[in-house]
């Protein structure tokens, strides 16, 4: 009896967990583009608010793996998009195939990709739907995990000329050999993974939102409107990887 009261007092918290998400206002423009080869993903925009003088080139942000658009806007007080947005700034955020937003191939295959595609076929038609929408020649690409990650992907076929920056978060540039209990439970897993085939990982990430009351507090402080960047690492393609502020966008 006290396990089910706990199961159900756990479900029960998960399920408020997921309205209040949904509790954040919406962006002001949600907008549609299709890729090459036939999937339409959803791109959400923030408008610089009226009088705030609007920087020229438009910003996207980028998710990371099993993540979504909300990734970035945790609430009306702790929201990159809005934060951005407020300091003059077009942003979008964008939604790779696979997510509840996106629509598959009428031929199916909703599970059937990889981060290639995400790379050589998201990114592009996201690059192009905001170049067409707002006319900048050039969008900044912001990407958190996988997210930048894609855009390194994207680099490596079609070049960085649609790109007038691109700022990776914790996104990896390349995998050397795992040490630890870690690494030797790849094999395992792996197999385990090729015997059951997919796996929905959507109710197991619901399972394990009220751990999410253990996470820090996102915080802006010490980024300005003006802000400055600096080189952190290595990048990709001989260029530098760096930790920007809003100023150094554009």
């Amino acid at each position: 009896m006290t396990t089910w009261i706990a199961l159900s007092l756990w479900l029960l918290l998960c399920a408020a967990l997921v309205w209040w998400g949904r509790q954040i206002p919406p962006p002001d423009e949600v907008h549609t583009t299709p890729t090459d080869d036939g999937w339409v993903l959803s791109l959400y925009r923030f408008l610089p608010p009226p009088g705030v003088p609007r920087r020229p080139v438009p910003v996207i942000l980028g998710h990371g793996i099993l993540m979504s658009r909300f990734c970035w806007e945790l609430g009306p007080a702790v929201s990159v998009p809005r934060w951005l947005a407020a300091r003059g700034h077009d942003v979008w955020v964008a939604e790779y195939r696979g997510t509840p937003s996106s629509q598959p191939p009428p031929a199916g295959g909703r599970w059937r990709y990889d981060a290639r595609d995400h790379g050589w076929s998201d990114v592009p038609a996201i690059l192009d739907c905001v170049r067409s929408t707002t006319g900048a020649p050039t969008a900044s690409w912001v990407g958190h995990s996988m997210g930048g990650i894609v855009a390194y992907l994207y680099a490596s076929r079609f070049g960085s000329e649609r790109l007038h920056r691109l700022v990776a978060l914790a996104s990896p540039m390349r995998f050397g050999a795992g040490r630890g209990a870690f690494a030797r439970s790849l094999p395992a897993a792996r197999r385990a993974v090729g015997r059951i085939g997919l796996l929905p990982l959507s109710p197991l990430v619901f399972l394990t939102l009220p751990f999410a009351v253990f996470l820090p507090s996102p915080s802006t402080r010490g980024c300005s409107p003006s802000g400055s960047a600096r080189a952190c690492s290595a990048g990709p393609f001989g260029t530098s990887a760096r930790s920007s502020t809003a100023g150094s966008l554009i």
